[in-house]
């Protein structure tokens, strides 16, 4: 069995997948709209101790903090100020283009 999903561009075309359905050839399920809150519900009602929206959101900051300095950090060990890489990038251009090269 394989599952796709269409987009019926043609009224025609929804017409001829209905009388497939009524042939038993497919099987056409309405999808479903879960929301955000609708997911937290479902998961919350499996739990026993359930986080709130509040707390959600203060780990969902605290990640985001600690990737944004994780991320700042390595920028910074990398050096990549433009004035910097343009430089190395034009002085190994010129160590190339050197006759003394052995390229």
């Amino acid at each position: 069995m394989k599952t796709i999903e269409l987009n019926i561009l043609n009224p025609k075309a929804e017409i001829i997948l209905k009388d497939m359905e009524k042939k038993k050839l497919i099987a056409i399920q309405k999808p479903s709209k879960s929301t955000l809150q609708s997911v937290l519900n479902k998961l919350r009602s499996n739990a026993k101790t359930a986080p709130s929206l509040k707390e959600i959101t203060k780990e969902v900051e605290l990640v985001r903090a600690k990737r944004y300095a994780k991320s700042k950090s390595i920028k910074n060990k990398l050096n990549l100020k433009p004035s910097t890489w343009e430089a190395q990038f034009k002085k190994a251009i010129a160590d190339v283009d050197s006759p003394e090269s052995n390229y």
